[in-house]
């Protein structure tokens, strides 16, 4: 069985920034899949169905990205779903924000 001795995130008397929450919940996310043998199955499916919508802004996309690869790293049996997801919802935004170029250029007067 693995122990639990990970090391702790940032101490409580840091300032509590975006990045010491997310230390904190991917410390806890550790210890919960040590002691959950079946929560990466359950996990996966969460990590895909709350993945941002396209439309969000970018640094939402960028956010969830990075912690959902963070994830991967210490929960590599997840690797191979969360980068399938990962591409999958990054070929959407391409696609869209291509179809929108489209509708912006074809909206336009030609020239000549």
């Amino acid at each position: 069985m693995n122990t639990l001795n990970f090391a702790m995130p940032e101490s409580s008397s840091a300032p509590l920034t975006r990045r010491v929450i997310y230390d904190r919940l991917h410390y806890l996310l550790r210890h919960l899949l040590v002691l959950i043998p079946t929560l990466p199955s359950t996990l996966q499916n969460y990590l895909i169905r709350h993945f941002p919508h396209k439309r969000l802004p970018p640094a939402a996309q960028v956010t969830y990205i990075r912690n959902t690869l963070h994830v991967a790293e210490y929960c590599p049996e997840l690797a191979d779903g969360i980068l399938a997801t990962i591409v999958d919802r990054v070929i959407q935004i391409d696609v869209s924000k291509s179809a929108h170029a489209v509708r912006q250029t074809l909206a336009l007067p030609s020239l000549g």
